[in-house]
């Protein structure tokens, strides 16, 4: 396990080994090599060891293991350790004195910025703008990153000055967010490649990893990353990319479906997302209406709405339900008080305590019970709806309720119709095997949130025969 505030994971010396020589495929023999968090040193005694003729710098903010590192026994003059605090420490400096060429390797932290500042630690890098995220992307959680990638950013940029080659163990996700911001701005690609490892077996974690290796004295390539099954795989398997703007998961499969690029009309749009589920959604048990605490309750049934979550889309007798205080955003705080039945806001008044409790910053604006994701596609009869945590396309038809429309939480994304037909020519087109297989070659299905809506509404279901 790995210490939870600097959330080092120490690398095996095994894999150590095999990160050195898989930056050796990519590189001519370095002069240099540095691993900038090198922890208890196992890949920077795989250097020394692998690369007999580089100097090898290792840099550790943590004192117990700078000294394990230099009470090891390693008598090699061509080695050098600095205890120092990684956001400190004067890199610039370090890049343009050491001989080139340069290898940069290591194992950064396996830990986010929100954890580190929950539990109080100092350990982050200066504040900067998170690219291409909108207001509300930064409000509801999208500005949460890996403190591994802030730190992989840098090593390309200094990789990227002096045409260095830089292998780097890292989850699958962070690699390609790297990739995709280093795409995105720079002409000049540098090879890379992707090799999956068993974080479970290296690590004890259960993540999706790999081993990214970047060479920037290839250049030129296109924007794309071959994928190998191991460390030792000769032949990658896949490649993902850079293309329209987009990174693509299978850039082959993306460019035979892209006659079906466009805009989604109708959009995708996400579920209702509240963080008051004590208050705001019920389930009937026995004919009566009760909480998730399991309290019996009585309310209107204006603002009362069918409900369907991620895990029970198909349950055609789901007995969840969701009180809705807003059918209506553009009211004011007092409208909204004055538009809700007189059972439904003794019930909201009771459990004002859950509302204050929510800490996400959309719902400050709009009182007391104010919720965000509704619209007039909210209330449409007719729906087109798939999860989004789940590891597979599958869209379910979703019609009203007891006369009411159904509404979802924010793990599903969702088309809306007015009328049956409509949403049943939707399915049809969203199932048939043409437009499954350029989704799919948009999806990476490590990721937390596998389907996104961004990549659900670049699908013109018009272009679709």
């Amino acid at each position: 396990m790995p210490n939870n505030e600097f959330g080092d994971f120490q690398t095996p010396d095994d894999l150590a080994s095999r990160v050195v020589r898989l930056a050796a495929r990519m590189s001519h023999l370095p002069e240099t090599i540095i691993e900038p968090t090198c922890g208890r040193g196992s890949i920077v005694r795989a250097a020394l060891e692998e690369q007999p003729q580089a100097r090898v710098i290792g840099i550790e903010l943590q004192s117990q293991h700078v000294q394990e590192l230099r009470n090891s026994g390693i008598s090699d003059e061509r080695m050098q350790v600095f205890e120092a605090d990684y956001f400190q420490f004067d890199w610039e400096a370090l890049i343009d004195e050491v001989a080139k060429p340069l290898w940069i390797v290591g194992n950064p932290p396996w830990v986010t910025n929100s954890f580190l500042m929950g539990a109080g630690s100092t350990n982050l890098p200066a504040k900067s703008p998170q690219a291409d995220l909108r207001g509300i992307e930064a409000q509801t959680g999208k500005s949460n990153f890996d403190i591994s990638e802030s730190m992989i950013r840098d090593w390309f940029q200094w990789a990227a000055g002096c045409n260095g080659t830089l292998a780097v163990i890292c989850k699958q996700s962070v690699a390609r967010k790297v990739l995709l911001w280093w795409w995105k701005r720079d002409a000049a690609a540098p090879a890379a490649r992707i090799h999956l490892i068993d974080a479970k077996e290296h690590f004890g974690a259960n993540v999706s990893a790999c081993v990214l290796v970047c060479s920037f004295a290839i250049r030129g390539h296109e924007k794309v990353c071959d994928v190998y099954p191991n460390t030792d795989a000769e032949l990658s398997e896949s490649s993902f990319g850079y293309v329209d703007g987009f990174v693509v998961a299978d850039v082959p499969a993306y460019k035979e479906g892209r006659p079906f690029l466009g805009t989604s009309q109708p959009r995708w749009r996400s579920g209702i997302k509240h963080d008051a589920a004590f208050a705001l959604e019920l389930e009937r048990v026995a004919g009566r209406l009760r909480t998730k605490a399991g309290d019996e309750v009585d309310v209107d049934t204006t603002n009362l709405f069918p409900l369907r979550k991620g895990s029970d889309l198909r349950k055609s007798n789901s007995d969840r339900f969701l009180i809705v205080p807003n059918t209506d955003l553009s009211k004011s705080h007092d409208e909204l008080v004055l538009s809700i039945g007189a059972r439904t806001l003794v019930h909201l008044q009771r459990n004002r305590e859950v509302f204050s409790r929510r800490k996400s910053s959309i719902y400050r604006k709009g009182g007391d019970f104010s919720i965000f994701g509704v619209g007039p596609y909210t209330f449409l009869p007719w729906k087109v709806a798939i999860g989004a945590l789940y590891k597979s396309l599958d869209f379910v038809l979703i019609g009203p309720r007891e006369d009411k429309p159904v509404v979802f939480d924010d793990t599903v994304y969702f088309l809306s119709f007015e009328t049956e037909s409509e949403a049943k020519a939707a399915l049809s087109k969203l199932e048939s095997e043409s437009v499954q297989r350029f989704l799919r070659s948009m999806i990476f299905w490590d990721d937390m949130r596998p389907v996104k809506t961004d990549i659900l509404n670049r699908v013109d279901l018009s272009k679709v025969v």
